[in-house]
């Protein structure tokens, strides 16, 4: 491996940026003059990784979230794919991300750069033609389960299994005695996780349920003790704002039996809307689907006009993006009665 191998990364979340510090760690101790850089998270930072965008920038989840950051991870990956081709790596690793990665990797191969995704998504598991996209966009996969080697190997993609870090890490049998002394807890506390995830989107929509079970639990279970392991200092202070509001609120307000202290206001109504969004939006799919079908008689016939409907979301989010709106509540009505009007025309 030559001294001045210089690596393109791709990390997405938090689990990506521990792959990815242990991966410069490894590839530093065979390649000593080796350069990194990419989207890093800051464990891959400290590693020594030229960070050109934070990880969590990647980490959106649901269908809302999806809808109203995808114009703005197009532009990102469009100028990391412009950057890479003007730093030209000798190698491009997507850690994990595969939605993200795979298609940046297909144009950066596409243009002679090599291409490796670590992490293989669960094409062995479900939609098993998805591997022909990755026998595209990449000449290796690092495989973190031994089966999925198998599966590459059968489907003609070359694959490696390097298995996962942290089981060298973590001991099969844990001491928890010193494991608490560790983090400053009490031998014989009764303890409770409290683990909200590690992407912002989902601390933010959780930590009012998180402190609410919290103030339950105390009140019923006075001896209980509470533990929040956070994926970021990003996640903590959002998660740690939520309780420390909730605490502040609880130690001023005291209220009578049979009443209860619920949070309101824009934040609140607007978590609530999209809450209701999320069981709104696929009912009303299905509805234009029903509806479709009661008119035409045919199931076949009624998925076919439904097909526009993906067409008129791509529409919409361009039109999104080209206008520079931010995807709300109201957008996503917007779109409803877009998929409406797409399927009748």
């Amino acid at each position: 491996m030559p001294p001045s191998l210089r690596v393109g990364l791709v990390a997405g979340e938090a689990s990506g940026d521990t792959l990815g510090a242990d991966l410069i760690e490894a590839l530093r101790a065979l390649a000593p003059g080796a350069s990194f850089f990419g989207v890093a998270g800051p464990k891959m930072t400290a590693a020594g990784c030229d960070t050109w965008e934070p990880a969590e920038s990647l980490a959106v989840m649901g269908l809302f979230e999806i809808v109203r950051d995808l114009p703005r991870l197009l532009r990102l990956r469009r100028r990391i794919r412009r950057a890479f081709e003007a730093e030209r790596p000798d190698v491009f690793v997507g850690i994990d991300a595969p939605e993200f990665n795979l298609g940046l990797a297909r144009d950066l191969r596409r243009r002679g750069t090599p291409t490796v995704q670590y992490v293989s998504p669960q094409v062995w598991a479900w939609r098993q033609g998805r591997v022909r996209g990755m026998r595209d966009a990449v000449d290796l996969v690092l495989c973190l389960l031994p089966f999925e080697k198998s599966f590459y190997d059968e489907q003609g993609v070359r694959a490696e299994f390097v298995g996962h870090p942290l089981a060298d890490r973590i001991p099969l049998v844990i001491d928890r005695a010193a494991a608490r002394e560790a983090l400053g807890l009490s031998a014989t506390a009764r303890l409770v996780a409290l683990l909200p995830g590690s992407r912002r989107g989902e601390v933010s929509r959780l930590a009012g349920d998180f402190a609410a079970t919290v103030r339950w639990l105390a009140l019923h279970r006075p001896g209980l003790e509470f533990i929040a392991p956070m994926a970021s200092a990003a996640t903590r202070r959002l998660f740690s704002a939520v309780l420390e509001a909730q605490h502040a609120v609880d130690s001023q307000v005291l209220l009578p039996g049979g009443y209860r202290l619920e949070w309101v206001g824009e934040f609140g109504n607007l978590q609530e809307a999209i809450a209701r969004l999320g069981v709104a939006v696929p009912l009303s799919l299905a509805l234009i689907v029903l509806l479709l079908y009661l008119n035409f008689s045919s199931l076949r016939d009624a998925l076919l006009a439904a097909s526009v409907i993906p067409m008129a979301l791509l529409g919409g989010i361009l039109a999104l993006w080209l206008s520079g709106t931010p995807f709300s509540v109201s957008s996503a009505i917007g779109f409803v009665a877009l998929f409406g009007i797409a399927a009748m025309d």
